[in-house]
């Protein structure tokens, strides 16, 4: 259900400093809840508080993920003051938003950020585990670390399969024989189709994340 912005008097009451200062900032176009939503969204990056963002991104409606997106990827590389689970709690329900936190603080271990991946990621936790599996096999793991990773339960049995086949067609290294169910099928099917077209193993450069486009440009004018 869309939110409709409220009368300017109630925004104004409700909320103080930053978030009101935003408020008043956005009022003109308070007729317009797409053009309302979206100057809440370019506002909010400059609120101090997980509190604030809270506030000001309730009020952006359809927006409400990509201003919460916004304030969290200011704060991705301050880990000292802004630890994980505090931006995950900041990203709300927006999958573009964890995912991109994910990605950018993976876990050193790959079964645990493929957990992570499970629990936050949403939508984009096939996307998020083969980052995880890419950023593994980049790596170089070794063979006591490749039957860990084969033999341990994983909710996404084809990102690892994947890369374990890839280890054994594109590395020469390792088999499929660890593994069991899914991961072992997919991993089979991997060597094979890697081993007859070696072109297209895995990028051993992460490419930047993108999980969605960001919109830009000036607010529309206002029509009052």
């Amino acid at each position: 259900m869309k939110r409709e912005p409220p009368p300017e008097g109630a925004a104004a009451g409700a909320s103080t400093g930053m978030v009101a200062e935003a408020l008043r900032g956005c009022q003109p176009y308070a007729d317009m809840p797409d053009a309302y939503g979206y100057c809440l969204y370019k506002s909010s990056a400059g609120l101090a508080t997980p509190e604030e963002l809270a506030e000001l991104c309730a009020r952006a409606g359809q927006w409400e993920g990509e201003c919460r997106h916004a304030w969290v990827a200011g704060r991705m590389h301050d880990a000292a003051n802004w630890p994980l689970d505090r931006l995950l709690d900041a990203c709300g329900d927006s999958a573009d938003c964890r995912f991109e936190v994910l990605d950018f603080r993976p876990a050193d271990d790959v079964l645990v950020q493929i957990r992570r991946c499970a629990d936050h990621a949403g939508a984009y936790g096939e996307d998020c585990a083969g980052h995880a599996m890419q950023r593994w096999w980049i790596a170089r793991p070794d063979d006591a670390e490749a039957k860990r990773v084969a033999t341990a339960f994983t909710p996404f049995p084809g990102k690892v399969g994947w890369f374990l086949g890839a280890r054994v067609a594109c590395d020469h290294e390792g088999s499929c024989e660890d593994a069991e169910g899914e991961v072992r099928r997919t991993c089979q099917h991997a060597a094979e189709l890697l081993a007859e077209r070696p072109q297209n193993c895995p990028s051993r450069t992460m490419k930047p994340l993108r999980p969605g486009q960001r919109p830009g440009g000036p607010l529309p004018a206002n029509r009052g």
